[in-house]
């Protein structure tokens, strides 16, 4: 299959992604998606747990970036550092939404992930199939994310913002095995796409589980750890790909 033909497959998913996203009504914000299992204060901070267990995101994203600054210049490195700066904002902007849970802060949690979310989809798209693509991708994938999050506010319709999170479950298995994906370390992004597909799953039994755990902890809080194991794994896939990159200039 020649590149042209692959370019054409990859165009036609993310096309058929959005397009199909018309196909079904408007998705308003859920008020009772803001009712959380774990709402037990500590050190006098509400909903505690949910709030705290955002720290591991602000502390991964500044490992990614500490990665980040030995990350060859001709490798996606604008895409992965608004990754894990998108990453580190996000530690901050859920611990202050899920102190006061509402429609109005959750903005500030779902902006920062956008933005990590589409520095992530840039990067490998730029490694597996041209990095000159990344000086167009980057910015209007962030303004994509941006748009998904501002349109839902001002529209509570939350279709393009489901989009753009799912977007990258889909492209990057698909751009990763299509394409030439040999400067991207297989084992770390696998391991990425398993933690966040298990934190997707926990945080959809978060009553479940702080019951089924005596209320010791939370699906949500869980989500929380196991999604900022993702971001563990992408600095682990950043620090060998300079590794890689380093030993064969040597």
């Amino acid at each position: 299959m020649n590149e042209n033909t692959k370019k054409l497959i990859l165009l036609s998913v993310v096309l058929l992604g959005f397009f199909s996203i018309f196909f079904f009504a408007p998705y308003p914000q859920r008020l009772e998606y803001h009712n959380f299992a774990d709402k037990r204060p500590l050190f006098g901070i509400q909903n505690s747990f949910d709030v705290l267990s955002n720290l591991p995101f602000s502390i991964f994203g500044i490992l990614g970036l500490v990665f980040w600054a030995k990350y060859p210049t001709e490798v996606a490195r604008k895409s992965w550092f608004v990754a894990f700066l998108g990453v580190f904002l996000v530690g901050i902007g859920s611990a202050y939404y899920h102190y006061n849970p509402n429609n109005q802060t959750l903005i500030w949690d779902r902006l920062p992930l956008t933005i990590g979310f589409m520095g992530v989809l840039s990067a490998l798209l730029s490694m597996c199939i041209s990095q000159a693509w990344e000086k167009y991708l980057l910015p209007g994938l962030v303004a994509l994310g941006a748009i998904s999050v501002f349109y839902w506010a001002a529209y509570d319709d939350l279709r393009l913002y489901f989009y753009v999170q799912a977007i990258p479950l889909v492209v990057i298995p698909f751009v990763v095995f299509l394409f030439d994906s040999s400067k991207v370390e297989k084992a770390p992004l696998a391991y990425g796409l398993l933690f966040y597909l298990l934190a997707k799953i926990t945080e959809f039994s978060d009553i479940k589980i702080f019951e089924f755990t005596h209320q010791m902890i939370s699906g949500h809080t869980i989500k929380h750890l196991l999604a900022s194991l993702t971001v563990v794994a992408l600095a682990v896939l950043v620090k060998k790909t300079s590794l890689k990159s380093n030993n064969s200039i040597v």
